[in-house]
């Protein structure tokens, strides 16, 4: 918040502020006086009035979050009739109406206030003035709850639905019955991690009955077996030998995928020393290994275990630092650290080889060009010494002719 004079407070509103009074209390402690926050005339939000008497403007902005928005002070201040800056924050819609204005232009200057209340055309299908105006809160509950002053009732107006939030009633008897509200038909957590969401008006309780689904645990743990298997056939095949063709692939004998392939061994076998109860290896829950390393689900075995011990399956997962899952977390990091995972350091070897070997295959390039050169210009040189002792050698054949022929 800066004031007039160009100070500016930090006002901080946290949890422990609760009620509109904690708020202006929060401003006026951090302005020390300079800009002093109270209600609203029309007591439905706060007004902030500059007492610094500067040349300056008096404004708000926020650091984070959107409390100054939500509280319709964001923004800078205008004079008011006393001449001081002031930012009004009330929750009154003021719209001008003109004598000219249709319907949907009154809409329009409405929704262009930005409220909780929204205008909109309703035609109501009579034959004398069918479109008529109508009026939306933007929030669903008692929250969107508002009311249309006109004493006289001149705009006629009616309530079509008034905002309520919804009631649920949880428990059987009057003793240990409880109520809920939510401005929508959905509740959060009305047991632990238990959503409920309403479709119609009740007349008689309904049981609910919340038990384990086995099933979707069950395709996890088959979700795991799937992406464990694909992962060891990948590597698998990135690294077999071909004795028919005497040909190997990419990976063969790379130690980065060696090591993938002997982790996923030692997680197929893994036993939980820290897990409680009797499950404490993945064949304890029917998953055994097969050939080439492959894991296998005894489904039988495995809903069994789901259904007799279900917590000793969660924590054979999930115990801190010796669950199977803290496992394979370990693991994936210690191959996909972006700092010194043995995947990471592998690719910046290879891209460091490959960098070296293409300035090697540069320089080598370069020589051979000035091996090129030299033994172009050499041969040039001879083909010019190989014409003059050509000509020389015609030059004394022809010498020699004349001297005969002159005897």
């Amino acid at each position: 918040m800066t004031d007039s004079s160009g100070a500016q407070s930090i006002v901080t509103v946290s949890s422990t502020t609760k009620t509109v009074g904690d708020v202006i209390d929060a401003i006026n402690l951090a302005t020390g006086g300079t800009v002093t926050a109270q209600l609203s005339r029309s007591g439905d939000g706060i007004e902030l009035v500059d007492q610094a008497a500067g040349a300056g403007t008096l404004s708000v902005a926020e650091i984070s979050g959107k409390t100054a928005t939500e509280l319709k002070l964001f923004g800078s201040g205008v004079v008011g009739g006393d001449g001081k800056q002031v930012i009004d924050g009330r929750r009154v819609l003021t719209i001008d109406v003109l004598a000219t204005d249709t319907v949907n232009g009154v809409i329009a200057k409405l929704n262009s206030q930005g409220g909780r209340v929204r205008g909109a055309a309703v035609n109501t299908g009579s034959l004398v003035s069918p479109v008529k105006l109508g009026f939306n809160a933007t929030f669903s509950g008692s929250r969107g709850d508002f009311v249309v002053e006109d004493p006289n009732n001149v705009l006629g107006v009616e309530d079509a639905a008034v905002g309520k939030d919804a009631v649920l009633r949880v428990g059987n008897t009057n003793s240990n019955a409880y109520f809920l509200t939510s401005p929508t038909n959905n509740f959060n957590n009305v047991v632990t991690a238990v959503d409920v969401s309403i479709k119609a008006v009740g007349s008689s309780p309904t049981s609910v009955t919340i038990s384990r689904n086995n099933a979707s645990i069950s395709q996890v743990v088959s979700d795991f077996v799937t992406g464990f298997n694909s992962v060891l056939t990948t590597v698998g095949t990135l690294t077999a030998f071909n004795t028919a063709t005497n040909t190997r692939a990419i990976l063969q004998g790379e130690a980065a995928a060696l090591r993938i392939q002997t982790s996923l061994s030692t997680i197929a076998n893994y036993r939980n020393s820290g897990a409680t109860g009797d499950i404490r290896s993945l064949g304890d829950l029917g998953i055994t290994v097969t050939t080439g390393g492959q894991l296998e689900i005894d489904s039988t075995k495995l809903n069994d275990a789901l259904t007799a011990s279900p917590d000793s399956v969660v924590a054979f997962f999930t115990t801190d630092k010796t669950g199977l899952g803290k496992q394979l977390e370990a693991l994936t990091k210690s191959l996909t650290d972006s700092i010194d995972g043995s995947l990471t350091t592998t690719t910046k070897s290879l891209e460091s080889t490959a960098t070296t070997l293409t300035g090697q295959i540069g320089r080598i390039d370069t020589r051979l060009g000035l091996r090129r050169q030299r033994l172009t210009l050499q041969f040039s040189k001879l083909e010019t010494i190989l014409n003059t002792l050509q000509s020389q050698g015609n030059a004394l054949t022809s010498f020699t002719e004349q001297l005969k022929n002159s005897k």
